[in-house]
């Protein structure tokens, strides 16, 4: 075993803006020239270990997360990490801060370290476009 995740870290980064440029390239080109590539890599890294664990509050979303991960591809964390990167319902987000930014500051790095927080489970009550766990695969599965 390995004193760190550098080895790890290195895969990631090395296979990440390959698929984020496949997938979005707006989303790969901002990645890539806002100098925050290796931030990314590093909550994707978190994602990755933890299986969002770390970041998901809810029990019943993070049972849902681990059942997907137990029973599919080994590279379906890194493809769930993408996807809640490049949904609709994220993206813009982000986009949309890095040009509202006006200093250097964190603003867009905590909005893509809290993406997963938005994430609720479907009920009868939510009104509105909610990111589901469901259309958070399902949308991961469509890009693998």
């Amino acid at each position: 075993m390995r004193d760190t995740f550098a080895v790890f870290h290195s895969v990631i980064a090395a296979m990440t803006l390959p698929i984020l440029q496949e997938v979005d390239e707006e989303m790969h080109d901002w990645v890539e020239s806002s100098g925050e590539e290796e931030f990314v890599y590093s909550v994707f890294l978190r994602w990755m270990v933890t299986w969002f664990a770390h970041d998901v509050h809810d029990v019943g979303i993070v049972e849902r997360l681990f059942d997907v991960f137990l029973s599919s591809h080994p590279l379906t964390p890194l493809y769930v990490s993408i996807a809640i990167l490049t949904h609709p319902m994220n993206r813009q987000d982000i986009l949309q801060s890095c040009s509202d930014m006006v200093d250097d500051e964190g603003p867009t790095i905590m909005r893509i370290q809290n993406l997963v927080s938005k994430l609720k489970q479907e009920d009868k009550t939510s009104i509105g476009a909610i990111l589901t766990p469901q259309l958070l695969i399902e949308f991961a599965v469509g890009i693998m």
